[in-house]
């Protein structure tokens, strides 16, 4: 029979510590569920009607309304604590629809903002990843915003994402922020 040392005895503390989970140790921040909104369909994707002038086209349509009174009916109950939207008009209409329809105060984001010709999705992935610890947050953003933030989270090369990651109007795709972005459920075309 072998003979049970101190140093045995020792491991054998050690590594039951480690499975009961010492309270000592740093815990792994918990995973952020993230919920990327596409705002409703608005004047600007769709030819307007001739009376519609400047900020006029920046609304969602009626159309554009009722996909977001879908989009809210499928979130309710995910748990979301926060909502977090693009400065432009489509998109705090979008987040305003929502946050009345799950209690929730819209909060505008500037990194959100539709991307300028030439610019890169930085600011926005940047900002995404900085929404570590915990919980669920829906992000109201832009179909260019999204497919970049998909297409991070799917390991898409850079120049695949726009067209790869492209989402509908008033869709709703789902990632996961544990330590790096996770695909979770892309919105389906339609």
């Amino acid at each position: 029979m072998p003979r049970i040392t101190r140093r045995h005895l020792l491991t054998v503390v050690v590594l039951g510590a480690l499975a009961a989970g010492c309270p000592d140790q740093p815990k792994a921040p918990a995973a952020t569920t993230i919920l990327l909104v596409r705002h409703g369909q608005s004047w600007k994707n769709v030819p307007p009607p001739p009376e519609l002038k400047g900020d006029q086209l920046d609304a969602l349509t009626p159309k554009g309304r009722d996909e977001i009174a879908a989009v809210a009916s499928e979130l309710a109950g995910r748990g979301a604590k926060r909502l977090i939207t693009s400065p432009l008009g489509r998109t705090r209409e979008t987040a305003a629809l929502l946050g009345a329809a799950l209690g929730l105060t819209p909060v505008v984001e500037d990194s959100l903002a539709t991307l300028k010709a030439g610019e890169t999705p930085e600011r926005a992935l940047r900002f995404v990843r900085s929404l570590a610890g915990g919980g669920t947050v829906i992000l109201v953003t832009h179909g260019d915003i999204i497919a970049a933030v998909l297409g991070e989270a799917a390991k898409t090369p850079a120049a695949e994402r726009e067209k790869k990651h492209e989402v509908p109007t008033g869709s709703w795709s789902e990632i996961a922020l544990d330590g790096d972005l996770k695909l979770v459920r892309q919105a389906p075309p339609r």
